[in-house]
């Protein structure tokens, strides 16, 4: 058995020491390594399941999102489509409205053409007091004898205008439509009773009257044919055509 002297044995421990401490260094780096990668691989885990949940909330938040989106357009769209709707109504009301005002205008046109014309007591009474303050004169009606309608007026106007001591003259018929009053011309006074007669028929009734129009003698001698009877003579003359 080989005897080591105590150089050699010091020698011996120190190497032994040494490679123990090595092998001891080693064996903590290796624990080191392993020990950090087992952290390493628990801290990607849990970065991986946070960032799998932070995808998950950032794609459930996307979805929401577009969810709100596609709300909001069909809301724009509802809208858009009522105020459409809305103008369209309120066009078709107006036109309805002006449709019924038509309607109702060419009611009233047709009522007031077939609507006979006629002077109502106070209308009369009106007249009576006008013509008292003028001073009366004779005057003529001339009026179409065809119509009722014409000859229920003019015997109106006669009543209306009784004071002046009127004469009816009724002919076949002609093309005059409405109610003319003639004077004759360079008759001062009876221009200013012929005003007075039409201011007051116009106040008192809608007729729809013309004049006073200035005529001459011919004119009141030629305008109406032979009666055969009395002529028309007055100065002032009252003419009733045709509604």
């Amino acid at each position: 058995m080989l005897t080591l002297s105590a150089p050699d044995r010091l020698l011996a421990i120190a190497n032994y020491l040494y490679i123990g401490a090595g092998a001891l260094a080693l064996a903590l780096t290796l624990a080191i390594v392993i020990l950090g990668n087992a952290v390493g691989r628990r801290k990607q885990a849990e970065l991986d399941a946070y960032q799998a949940g932070a995808n998950a909330r950032i794609a459930d938040a996307d979805a929401r999102g577009a969810e709100a989106y596609a709300a909001a357009e069909r809301a724009n769209e509802l809208a858009q489509r009522a105020a459409l709707d809305k103008a369209k109504i309120e066009n078709d009301n107006l036109q309805l409205r002006e449709k019924i005002e038509q309607e109702q205008e060419a009611r009233l046109a047709i009522e007031r053409k077939i609507a006979p014309r006629y002077m109502t007591v106070s209308e009369m009474g009106y007249v009576w007091g006008i013509e008292q303050i003028a001073g009366a004169e004779p005057l003529d009606i001339i009026f179409y004898n065809d119509d009722p309608e014409v000859r229920f007026l003019a015997g109106n106007i006669s009543v209306a205008l009784q004071h002046w001591s009127p004469s009816l003259f009724g002919v076949a018929g002609g093309s005059l439509h409405g109610v003319v009053i003639y004077y004759e011309m360079g008759n001062t006074a009876s221009k200013q009773r012929a005003e007075v007669i039409s201011a007051a028929l116009r106040r008192a009734s809608a007729m729809d009257l013309i004049g006073p129009l200035a005529a001459s003698h011919q004119f009141f001698e030629s305008s109406v044919p032979d009666l055969g009877g009395p002529a028309p003579h007055a100065a002032i003359r009252i003419d009733v055509g045709y509604k």
